[in-house]
């Protein structure tokens, strides 16, 4: 509204973080309308006081009164921060602010279960798949362990052969001469 409305109506200040309304009557007539379901400026001021919006009162050139308005997120070029305006709470609902923040509370805290049994299914799941693989390696290293003893065994065997004496056997003799 304020970046398209005429800049003696009302017109952004040159930090780009408030907004002067020179002339409350036009911006009421022409401005205003266009964007809200009335016409009327003491509606729209209140508007912005709910959404916490700072006033500004000064003088003008033309002995009149401006109105200088600002809030730190309302900022030229940044329409961005529009969605982090929000009204003034209630003053008179003093149980709903509890009751929004207990809710909170417990849409955080079932996320936080659901996380937490998520982690814990996957980490009984990882748990289960290493003991498996651990009673795998265990029954390798058995078996690896079985085989050794049983090639030692063989070489104790095949170290007790004279093999001169078998090689001079007359059997590998004739052998040897045909």
């Amino acid at each position: 509204m304020i970046s398209n409305c005429d800049p003696r109506i009302a017109t952004w200040d040159e930090d780009g973080e408030s907004f002067t309304i020179f002339n409350k009557e036009m911006l009421a007539q022409k401005e205003i309308p266009k964007f809200f379901r009335h016409s009327n400026y003491s509606s729209f001021a209140r508007g912005l006081n709910s959404y916490m919006f700072r006033r500004e009162s000064m003088a003008n050139e033309n002995n009149g009164i401006s109105h200088r308005y600002s809030h730190p997120n309302f900022l030229r070029g940044k329409p961005e921060l529009l969605q982090l305006i929000v009204p003034r709470r209630n003053r008179h609902s003093s149980t709903r602010p509890i009751t929004d923040i207990v809710n909170q509370l417990k849409a955080a805290n079932a996320q936080w279960e659901a996380y937490h049994f998520g982690v814990v299914d996957s980490l009984k799941h990882q748990i289960e798949q290493l003991s498996d693989d651990l009673s795998s390696l265990q029954d390798s290293v058995h078996h690896l362990e079985l085989e050794n003893e049983s090639l030692r065994r063989s070489v104790e065997t095949s170290n007790k052969f004279d093999w001169n004496e078998i090689l001079s056997d007359e059997k590998f003799e004739n052998v040897e001469n045909t």
